[in-house]
């Protein structure tokens, strides 16, 4: 279990109240953007989780991965490296936002990350005696951190972010710890706590639609997203 949003709390204690506040982040919650994002993210991990156990036939025992190399992705999603760009970014970058709407994000997709865990208690691969398999929780805090940047720094963040996001969730099929939808869920959740707790005025940085497209000879989803 992640406890690092607790640590970070603990170390900036007065800020506490203004990066818990729920008003502005609930609010865009609630836009259109983030609808779109959570449909497309339920449809998707919906549509992984058909392949699941194709997924971890292919990935498991680390047929794909090394061990050494899923390890890192270990790391890297454990939230300790979160917690380090967070504290990099308070302790030097002269934008005070930047840090705050980072640690606002880790606070609330460690919450709806671990709500989420107990509430489906879905068993994890290899008939685990874990209960707390959906969603990854590696995955969401990478995604969260990789969106998080972005909004914060720009495409150069992002072009290093989010292939290190990808690459750890990809560690958690190599893993045997997640299945495939999961993973997809952990990412969608990442990005969508992020968009949700970034400032406004990143606000139009991240834009995505979901329409449904029916025809004679196709019937299916329109999915647009700019970043």
């Amino acid at each position: 279990m992640r406890f690092f949003f607790f640590i970070f709390l603990s170390f900036s204690n007065a800020y506490a109240t203004e990066l818990m506040a729920p008003e502005p982040v609930l609010r865009k919650l609630s836009d259109s953007t983030s609808i779109s994002l959570l449909t497309a993210g339920a449809v998707l991990t919906l549509s992984t989780q058909v392949y699941d156990d194709s997924i971890r036939d292919d990935w498991k025992n680390h047929q794909q991965m090394s061990a050494s190399a899923a390890s890192v992705g270990d790391l890297l999603g454990s939230g300790l490296a979160s917690l380090l760009v967070a504290g990099t970014q308070y302790l030097y970058d002269p934008q005070e936002e930047h840090w705050k709407s980072h640690a606002r994000t880790l606070i609330w997709e460690t919450s709806l990350v671990l709500a989420m865990k107990y509430s489906f208690g879905r068993q994890r691969p290899g008939n685990s005696s874990s209960y707390q398999s959906f969603p990854s929780g590696h995955t969401a805090v990478a995604f969260a951190t990789a969106t998080n940047l972005a909004y914060s720094y720009g495409w150069r963040a992002a072009a290093l972010s989010f292939p290190l996001a990808l690459f750890v969730g990809a560690s958690r099929w190599a893993d045997d710890r997640h299945w495939g939808s999961d993973v997809v869920a952990g990412a969608f959740i990442g990005v969508i706590i992020a968009r949700a707790c970034s400032d406004s005025e990143s606000q139009s940085l991240l834009t995505a639609r979901l329409a449904p497209i029916i025809s004679r000879d196709f019937s299916g989803f329109n999915y647009l997203y700019s970043f």
